[in-house]
């Protein structure tokens, strides 16, 4: 597909289904890091994508595909400069430089012109959820390796479960929504983001970014 002779390795730490995520060492040239997707992902990726390259050209550190292409069984392989960062640590100087370039980020997603659009579809995902909570407690819906302690979480009315509602007086901004450890990464003394499939559907305060890098 890439029209390059190398090796190819796939990634433990990282995708799963019919996600496959590789590095691919071609004999001439740099490092890249691939994504082969299932067709059934190949849009939202590509709306991902979409939202990455807008990012970057606002100055945002976000890594963006350098090309991409369709293979004959309908997958969709991504290609990207293979990035040699690390993972966050649990230290100020790491939780300053998140919060400082999580800062911008949300600035410069609040400018989207699909904010709108996300804001419906965030609404509409948290009503599936609260659909999905309503049936565990209920026992309609059984799920995971203890069913019976899911449905009493599911029951506790002292876990409430409904990030958009505003505690802080800040309103409801559009975030990257999926920040764990594989989403950020150090590099250069600087923090870069990756992987914005999750934004069309977190439209939420800006403090629920934080709590999931602080949660994972």
């Amino acid at each position: 597909a890439l029209r390059m002779d190398g090796a190819v390795r796939q990634i433990s730490n990282a995708g799963g289904g019919a996600s496959v995520f590789l590095k691919f060492e071609p004999k001439q040239g740099p490092p890249l890091f691939l994504k082969l997707v299932g067709g059934h992902r190949a849009g939202e990726l590509a709306d991902a994508e979409s939202v990455a390259s807008w990012l970057k050209s606002g100055g945002i550190n976000v890594i963006t595909a350098c090309s991409h292409t369709k293979l004959d069984d309908g997958r969709a392989l991504w290609a990207y400069a293979f990035h040699h960062g690390r993972a966050p640590l649990p230290t100020v100087p790491d939780l300053s430089m998140i919060g400082a370039e999580l800062g911008r980020l949300h600035q410069r997603l609040a400018r989207h012109p699909s904010t709108a659009q996300w804001r419906l579809r965030t609404d509409k995902r948290l009503s599936r959820l609260s659909e999905i909570r309503d049936s565990l407690a209920t026992g309609a819906l059984q799920a995971g390796p203890a069913p019976a302690r899911l449905q009493a979480l599911a029951r506790d009315p002292a876990i409430e479960f409904h990030p958009e509602r505003d505690r802080h007086g800040t309103g409801r901004v559009p975030l990257h929504g999926d920040l764990n450890l594989f989403n950020l990464l150090i590099e250069d003394d600087r923090c870069t983001f990756l992987d914005f499939e999750d934004v069309c559907h977190s439209v939420l305060p800006a403090v629920v970014d934080l709590a999931t890098v602080y949660e994972r």
